[in-house]
């Protein structure tokens, strides 16, 4: 990332989208401090979802407030880069060192030494893999 938060979006990952989902990203702040990227087609979906909880229930509204703070749109400039914007650059702790992970069909997008500290903790926590492969 450049001084200015502007993030090169890396041409690996763009090639494996289709060209109409190249342009445009849906950025938001995930609960462990990484940012989540979305396409288009998946922040159309994660709309839908959301669309479809009850807005007279409390703990709805609350989980769809809490999901979409700090959500942003963010258009890829000619040189194929987004503008991170401050607060979530501050929120993420993102630093010049960036990690674009692949999770399934989802991008995070980490500060490097965040992502190797939250790797390393998870290493320490064997019961993790354990109560999932058990």
């Amino acid at each position: 990332m450049d001084a200015k938060g502007r993030l090169l979006v890396p041409a690996d990952f763009c090639k494996q989208l289709p060209e109409t989902e190249r342009t445009r990203f849906h950025v938001k702040i995930t609960k462990v401090g990484s940012l989540t990227l979305y396409t288009e087609t998946q922040w159309a979906i994660a709309e839908a979802q959301l669309a479809r909880l009850n807005p007279l229930k409390a703990k709805a509204m609350e989980f769809k407030r809490q999901f979409l703070d700090g959500y942003r749109t963010l258009e890829v400039d000619s040189a194929n880069r987004i503008l991170i914007p401050k607060n979530l650059q501050d929120a993420a702790g993102l630093s010049k060192d960036i990690v674009f992970w692949a999770m399934g069909d989802q991008v995070e997008i980490w500060d490097a030494a965040r992502k190797e500290a939250y790797m390393k903790s998870l290493e320490e926590d064997i019961e993790l893999t354990d109560d999932l492969f058990s």
